[in-house]
């Protein structure tokens, strides 16, 4: 007591078992996500996660551990759209990333706080190269729980570059070809054209 006198008290001690650590707690052992035209939701957890030292903290919310890995493998360029969805977190944060191997060097491409369904975080990246992109997830501001997570894929146009350029056939009056740009990327190494204001987006005909 703390005058010095005596009395009388109750303690007692409990040993608890703490949970499981996930499977996924490192890049290494990131699940793999099924990126299809449609959202394929699949259950996350975050619950006995800890951080993950190997890979630098994201650059986006308040970060302080506890977060779970997915992964991602596109076969061509396109546009990735991954979205998380609450279960007992309600506000979260993801960071989408690529990498020379799970274990190797580790490039922020975005992070995300609350774009997507009230407070949970939705990247959408556009003209990703073919390749595998890994995932983090983390409850914005500490603690664990449990999300819904998915990915959609839209590859990109045949003809975004040269090589793939559509063909055209030259007659003697004019036969219509329906074209589209839309999710059309910047053609690399060929310089900009002189007029139209070229921003981008382009497709090819030859």
């Amino acid at each position: 007591k703390g005058n010095g006198a005596g009395g009388t008290f109750n303690i007692c001690a409990t040993s608890l078992t703490p949970p499981a650590t996930p499977a996924n707690d490192d890049p290494c052992g990131a699940i793999a996500l099924t990126a299809g035209a449609s959202c394929t939701t699949i259950a996350g957890t975050t619950v006995g996660a800890c951080p993950s030292s190997s890979v630098a903290n994201p650059s986006c919310d308040n970060y302080s551990g506890g977060d779970t890995w997915y992964k991602v493998t596109t076969a061509s360029s396109g546009t990735l759209t991954v979205t998380t969805t609450a279960n007992s977190i309600t506000d979260g944060a993801m960071a989408i990333y690529s990498a020379t191997a799970c274990n190797g060097a580790f490039t922020e491409l975005a992070c995300n706080d609350n774009t997507g369904t009230s407070n949970m975080p939705e990247v959408i990246l556009t003209c990703l190269p073919a390749g595998t992109y890994y995932i983090r997830f983390w409850q914005s501001g500490g603690g664990t729980g449990t999300f819904n997570i998915c990915a959609v894929f839209t590859a990109g146009l045949a003809n975004d570059d040269p090589c793939g350029a559509v063909s055209l056939a030259a007659a003697a009056s004019c036969t219509y070809t329906t074209g589209t740009n839309v999710n059309a990327c910047n053609t690399a190494g060929i310089p900009a054209p002189g007029c139209g204001s070229y921003s981008g987006g382009d497709v090819w005909y030859q």
